[in-house]
C-alpha cells in the first residue's frame, strides 16, 4: 500500500489550475499536507512542491515524546503556536542551549544548523502548531538527543 493512501483525501481540482482538499472527517491534523512528501497523492497534485513544507499539528500534554530535538542542514523552519503553550530549547552547536517558552501567537524562526526542540514540554492541555519549512526536503533533518549532537 502506498503511504499516501492511508489519508482519505477529498479533492476537487482542475488540473494545473486550482485544487480544494479536505482530510476525512475526524482525521487528526498531524502530517505534512504540502511539500515534497510520499504521503501526498501523485498525478500532478498541486500540494506537491519542493518550495516549502507545511504542517498543522496538535499534541496533547504527555505526547512530548513525539517531538524530538533536530537540526536541519539546509532547511529554514518557521513555527507558529496557534493554541497552547510549550517550553523547549534551541542551541547553536558548541554553545549552551537556550530555554524558550512559546505561547499562543508566538513564533520562532530556526536557521539551518541550529539544534532545536521548541516542544520539549507541553504546558497546557494541548498545543496546536503550524510549521513551515523551506525549501521542502524531508530528508534534511537530523534527529537525536541534544547531548548526542555534541559527539
Amino acid at each position: 500500500m502506498n503511504e499516501y493512501k492511508k489519508y482519505k483525501w477529498n479533492i476537487e481540482k482542475e488540473k494545473g489550475c486550482w485544487q480544494v482538499g479536505k482530510l476525512k472527517e475526524g482525521e487528526k491534523p498531524d502530517f505534512w499536507p504540502f511539500g515534497n512528501f510520499k504521503t501526498i497523492p501523485p498525478n500532478g497534485d498541486l500540494a506537491k512542491t519542493k518550495v516549502f513544507e507545511l504542517k498543522h499539528w496538535v499534541l496533547k500534554k504527555g505526547e512530548e515524546f513525539k517531538h524530538t530535538p533536530k537540526m536541519q542542514r539546509k532547511v529554514k523552519e518557521y513555527i507558529l503556536i496557534i493554541k497552547g503553550q510549550t517550553k523547549g530549547r534551541v542551541q547553536k552547536p558548541g554553545r549552551d542551549f537556550k530555554e524558550i517558552t512559546l505561547r499562543e501567537g508566538d513564533y520562532i524562526i530556526i536557521e539551518p544548523g541550529i539544534i532545536s526542540n521548541p516542544v520539549e514540554e507541553i504546558l497546557t492541555e494541548e498545543v496546536m502548531v503550524i510549521t513551515i519549512r523551506t525549501p521542502s526536503n524531508p530528508e534534511d533533518g537530523i534527529k537525536r538527543d541534544f547531548e548526542d549532537f555534541k559527539r
